[in-house]
């Protein structure tokens, strides 16, 4: 069947640590916007903003508006529960589980502090390498080399959990 041009979005991955496989899906789009406007707005005025802008080469990602507000406990455990709603860890019999369920229990065993946080970065760096793509990174906007800040951000935040 031809498919006219048309790419296909990928829809999933794989992601290996600590011995475990996972499977990252793709986000809602309106769960992956809702997601995003939470990062723009509330985590990166915390301080990865200045990793990033060093990361694509951005000085305005420095200059705040006001200051940010913190996230309280609840608002923060339900963006760590939408961001890992679409991991599950694959066991070798084929079958899936959820990292975590909506209601917030785990549904793998030997859950860490770690683990959460590698598969939080998984999740955001496959769902949103499409966007952090668009950001042309300090060697790209001196000159063409082959690299993006999507590679270094995912370089730059897969060197901090190794």
């Amino acid at each position: 069947m031809e498919n006219n041009g048309v790419v296909k979005h990928e829809t999933s991955t794989t992601y290996s640590t600590e011995g475990r496989t996972f499977v990252v899906n793709a986000f809602d789009p309106m769960l992956g916007n809702y997601i995003l406007m939470q990062i723009l707005t509330s985590v990166l005025p915390m301080g990865i903003d200045s990793m990033l802008s060093n990361a694509t080469g951005t000085e305005t990602a420095n200059k705040k508006i006001g200051s940010p507000k913190l996230m309280g406990k609840e608002e923060f455990i339900q963006l760590q529960t939408d961001i890992l709603s679409t991991v599950y860890e694959q066991y070798e019999s084929g079958q899936k589980s959820p990292v975590v369920r909506a209601n917030h229990t785990y549904g793998v065993s030997d859950v860490s502090m770690m683990l959460l946080l590698k598969l939080i970065v998984a999740s955001l760096a496959f769902n949103f390498k499409d966007f952090f793509a668009a950001i042309p990174s300090k060697q790209e906007a001196g000159k063409d080399q082959g690299s993006n800040s999507a590679d270094t951000l995912t370089s730059m935040l897969g060197s901090f959990f190794q």
